[in-house]
């Protein structure tokens, strides 16, 4: 009985943090909308401006920074930058199914064998 409570827990949990970020993400948008009018600003760039950092990390460098711990700073920038490149890379191979890199390597090798040695 634990088990199935603890399962519909986790759901509900997941569903309230789902809407919560829908809202809060619905909320920025528009408020970022207020303040390119506000400020005459045009909305692709604030968007580019304000969407394209991480919040939370913007907010870790800012603290750490504020309180003289330039080092977690750096490593955070650092650390993000090194995650978000390697799961750009990497999560395509792990897509993909093993038939894929089968017929390509297949493929490769028989390019191989067609070429004129020079």
């Amino acid at each position: 009985m634990n088990a199935i409570l603890w399962d519909v827990l986790c759901l509900v949990f997941f569903a309230v943090g789902f809407v919560i970020i829908f809202f809060s993400a619905d909320g920025l948008i528009d408020n970022l909308r207020w303040i390119a009018d506000k400020f005459k600003i045009h909305p692709v760039i604030l968007g580019i401006l304000i969407l394209g950092m991480d919040p939370e990390e913007c907010i870790v460098s800012i603290l750490s920074a504020g309180r003289g711990l330039k080092y977690v700073a750096i490593g955070n920038v650092i650390g993000n930058s090194i995650m978000a490149n390697t799961l750009c890379f990497s999560l395509p191979f792990l897509l993909f199914s093993q038939s894929f890199l089968t017929k390509l390597s297949q493929k490769l090798q028989q390019d191989k064998r067609t070429q004129i040695p020079t």
